[in-house]
This record gives structure tokens, sequence and C-alpha cells, in this order.
């Protein structure tokens, strides 16, 4: 008995050492605050060592891991590398969380796009995973939502699908527990959803934003760009979690898909308090609302790099290549090549790479006009 008992500890303790939980302080949260998924294009903690998304390119089907850059982001060097001037599509979103719950696809014509003939899908300069309406991940079965969740997406829709949605966990198209789509919430138990209208729809005109959804068997809430975006916010009728997939850009049938980008995803497994909501909201908006402007100058002339977000700092990783002013933003080349131009601020980064390029050599010689 005692052997048994043993081995059982043990295996506890296996289970809950291969599963650790990854705090999410890159996104300004403490252990306090677990994600049940976090799948993001830019690594949301330091305690997760691994790649970023699983790519396929569409000249031979070949597979590569794709993982960030010395700032935390996307490699998008190497994911152009790799993809050339051909496409590339995502078949597996990992799971930051520490939990493991990959998003996948493994059928090629269901997989959503990130490159487009050598290009980088991006949403406000940064990269964001293209759904064209028929694609679609989804993780495996599990259940982390009995107590409530909250799922915090920076997403928009590009084009009407009728009925556009971010991500879905349903059983039989009911919400077990939530769904969502156009300008409808719902929350359910696999059957008799309660629906309740978004002030603000899943719509193009509501744009590329932050949005969150939350809820528990006492409440019902959503919220875009920190704004309420619901009402009323009392009790749904029913609230069931069941051991059902978790998919991104569509529902389970297809029906509610999106026809548009996701870049980040964050799932809790309660309604988490305002105060984490508000850190969660906060870092997904300042971070997205990335660097604009032109990304190429000749040597002797200069351009403007801007943020939506107002107080930060302006610096250049490569004076010798580029200088940039610390508050204006213009970037002067200085010589050929290329340079890191990264604004700080809130203790975020956000960086460009800028290329300076030689002045063309003047042309000379006699020229007759006739």
């Amino acid at each position: 008995m005692r052997f048994i008992i043993a081995t059982i500890i043990v295996l506890l303790f296996s289970i809950n050492t291969l599963f650790a939980q990854n705090t999410l302080n890159n996104v300004g949260l403490s252990s306090a605050a677990p994600s049940a998924t976090a799948y993001s294009l830019r690594r949301l903690s330091t305690g997760y060592t691994g790649n970023l998304i699983l790519v396929r390119r569409s000249t031979d089907n070949t597979t590569q891991n794709i993982g960030y850059d010395v700032n935390g982001h996307l490699d998008t060097n190497a994911l152009k590398t790799f993809c050339g001037s051909g496409n590339g599509f995502v078949t597996t979103w990992y799971d930051q969380s520490g939990y493991v719950r990959n998003a996948t696809m493994a059928v090629n014509a269901n997989q959503p796009q990130i490159v487009s003939s050598g290009v980088i899908f991006r949403q406000r300069g940064l990269a964001a995973i293209f759904f064209d309406g028929t694609t679609r991940l989804a993780s495996s079965n599990f259940t982390a939502y009995a107590s409530g969740y909250t799922g915090c997406v920076v997403a928009g829709v590009a084009a009407s699908t009728g009925f556009p949605s971010f991500f879905a966990k349903t059983t039989s198209n009911q919400p077990s527990p939530f769904d969502f789509y156009a300008t409808s919430y719902l929350i359910g138990n696999g059957s008799s959803p309660t629906v309740r209208t978004l002030s603000e729809p899943v719509n193009v005109a509501s744009g590329f934003s932050q949005w969150t959804f939350a809820a528990d068997a006492t409440q019902m809430k959503a919220w875009r760009n920190s704004s309420i975006n619901v009402s009323p916010t009392t009790a749904p009728a029913v609230y069931a979690d069941a051991n059902v997939p978790l998919h991104i850009g569509s529902r389970a049938d297809g029906v509610t898909s999106l026809n548009g980008y996701v870049a980040e995803l964050i799932t809790f497994p309660t309604v988490i308090s305002d105060g984490n909501r508000g850190i969660v909201e906060s870092n997904q908006i300042i971070f997205h609302n990335s660097n604009t402007g032109t990304t190429t100058v000749c040597v002797g002339s200069s351009t403007r790099r801007s943020n939506a977000i107002a107080g930060g700092i302006w610096s250049s990783g490569s004076t010798s290549v580029a200088t940039v002013g610390s508050s204006s933003g213009i970037v002067s080349g200085v010589a050929a090549g290329t340079a890191n131009i990264t604004y700080n601020v809130s203790g975020t980064n956000y960086t460009s790479i800028v290329t300076v390029n030689a002045v063309p050599a003047a042309i000379t010689g006699n020229t007759i006009l006739s």
C-alpha cells in the first residue's frame, strides 16, 4: 500500500512538472493569474522557451518551427528565409501557457496563412495570422473553464462571412461554454444558450481591435478596447464547460468563421479581476499599436517613424547606419545597411528594421536633346 501511495505521489508530481504554469510576465501578470491557453506571435512569458508557430511552405510542403527574435517578437527574418517568394501556412500555433494545448490543423487546405508570395501578413505593422473563412486551428479536447473563463484576443474582420467569429468552444454547434459571432455573444452548457447583443459587433467596421469576453454562472461580460461591449451583464441561464476543443478562426462546424486576422489569444480558467483584465488589455492595446511609417531611406536623407502611443522614446540600435530623434522619430540615413529602430513606452519595446540604401551614382556625360 505504501508503495502504491508513493507511486501515485510521484506520478502526480511528474504531471504537475510536465505541465508547469508559465507566468505571463511579459504581459504584466504574476503567477497569481495563470492562463489556460496562450497563443501569440510574441513571447508572452520568460518561462517559455519554445517556438511560436510551425509553418508549412507552399513550394515543397516542408514545415519549420519559427521562434522569436532578441526582442521577443516573431522571427520574421527566419520566416521570410524559409518561405522565400512562396506562401506560408500555420500548421501549429504553440500554446505558451505551459499546458501544451497547441492549436493545430493537419489538412493543408484548412490551414490559415501567414505569408503570401513572400510577404508576411501584418496588421498595424506586426505579423498576424490570416484566416480566409475556410481555415481554422483547434486544440485537442480539454476542460479548464468549469469555474468561468476570460478570453483576451487581438483580432479583426477583413471581409464579412455572415457570422464572423474569432474563437469558440462548442458542442453540437452550441456554446459549451462560449461562442460569439457578428452581434451575438452566447454562453451555455451545450444547449439552451443565453444570447446577448454586442454593442460593437464582430465585423469589418469594428476594425482590428482588442476584445475581451468573460463569463461564469453569475455573470456574462464583454469589452472592446477596454470599453464595455454587452448589456446586460447578468447571469446566463446555464453555464458548463465540455471536454471539446478550443477553435480559433471558426466554430467546429465552420459556419461561424473568420475572414480576417488574429495576432494573439489568451484565455484564463476564471473571470479574472478587473485589475488583471486591465493589465492584459492595456498591454495588448499598447503592443499592437505598433510603429508605422517608411522603413527605407537613403544615405543623407530622412524619414519619420511614428507610434499611436504617446510618451515614448526612440532609439537606434546602430547609429553608424541610422540615427533617430528621441522624441521626433525622424530617422536619418548615415551609411548603407540596416538598423533596429526602437520605440520604448511604459517598458515595452516596439522595434522595426530600417534599411538605409546608398545614394545612386550621379549620371554623367553629355545629353543631346532633339
